[in-house]
């Protein structure tokens, strides 16, 4: 509250100075912002128009609350935001109240979804505020630990794609954020004992229902499918066999914020419901947990380290253990 009241006699004091006409202010009222709020879309539903263009709406609420469209992204619920109760800039702004750089007006044509000064990155301008779009490209490393034997894998490089809905869709008295991750994993060198052995990629689909809690705090039910590449011991050598399975668990998210970056803790446990039949094999059964972190390197980039530990019955397999990091780069 300390921060946000010197800012907030700055912008009043800012938008006095060039809101006054003749000898009357021109009167403003405040607006707190809410979760998932952007400027244009703010402005557009409180219909002040026209938004875009060389001294329309939008630069000029960015002037009077000392923002830049660097600084308006990283804008945080709850500050206040001073807008003028005339909503339309040509009586706004005439006749002495604001001489310089004033544009001549325009239609705005512009889709009320595309929320152009607060969304950075590749395409971001095309993606609604209630959602968000990711590449996550990760490596790790694991060791295998089979009844007769250990294997090392330590060139494992994954790609998926993210997707978040951060709509805040109402299930009864919950609230729910839908996401969705979408990859596959490549198995470079694997050895035991000198002994090259190979993996097929591992496919997987996994989605979440996260329950909005407060203070940032996220938890619900997990479902991941996955079809991947099991070591088993075969008399004196190791072959390899292939499982499609289904796995059910849970998940909790807690985000963090500073001034300058975010970070955002999660955690895992799953289980396997289903595996499918295996003639030569007794089905495989699995438990899994998984620990991550990361921080917002900049506006869209985040680095992440993750660890997981799976333990398996039905398997020579039995147990993983993984280290390893990601990067991603999110749409939002």
């Amino acid at each position: 509250m300390k921060k946000i009241f010197p800012l907030l006699m700055m912008s009043m004091l800012s938008f006095s100075a060039f809101s006054m006409q003749k000898n009357n202010q021109i009167k403003y009222k405040l607006y707190i912002l809410q979760p998932g709020d952007t400027l244009s879309e703010l402005l557009q539903k409180e219909g002040y128009h026209p938004l875009y263009g060389e001294g329309m709406w939008v630069e000029k609420i960015l002037e009077a609350n000392h923002l830049t469209p660097n600084t308006v992204t990283k804008i945080k619920k709850g500050l206040p935001i001073i807008l003028p109760t005339d909503k339309d800039i040509r009586n706004a702004y005439k006749e002495k109240l604001v001489t310089r750089n004033i544009a001549p007006i325009y239609v705005d044509t512009v889709k009320t979804k595309k929320a152009a000064t607060m969304q950075t990155g590749l395409l971001a301008n095309s993606i609604s505020k209630h959602q968000s779009y990711g590449v996550n490209f990760k490596y790790y490393s694991r060791s295998i630990n089979l009844e007769e034997g250990n294997i090392q894998s330590q060139e494992n490089f994954g790609v998926s794609f993210l997707y978040r809905d951060k709509k805040n869709l109402n299930m009864g008295s919950l609230s729910v954020n839908p996401t969705a991750d979408l990859g596959i994993i490549n198995h470079g060198s694997n050895y035991s004992d000198d002994i090259a052995i190979n993996f097929r990629p591992t496919y997987y689909l996994q989605s979440s229902l996260l329950i909005n809690a407060e203070d940032q705090m996220y938890y619900g039910p997990k479902l991941k499918l996955m079809s991947s590449s099991q070591a088993v011991n075969a008399e004196d050598e190791i072959t390899v066999r292939r499982d499609n399975t289904a796995w059910l668990g849970v998940e909790a998210q807690k985000t963090y914020e500073t001034r300058y970056t975010q970070y955002r803790f999660s955690a895992e446990i799953m289980t396997t419901a289903y595996a499918s039949d295996n003639p030569d094999y007794k089905n495989l059964n699995g438990q899994r947990a998984a620990l991550e972190g990361e921080v917002n390197l900049l506006n869209n980039y985040h680095l992440g380290i993750f660890s997981f530990r799976e333990q398996y019955s039905g398997s020579s397999t039995k147990n993983i253990d993984g280290l390893g990091l990601n990067l991603k780069y999110v749409l939002e």
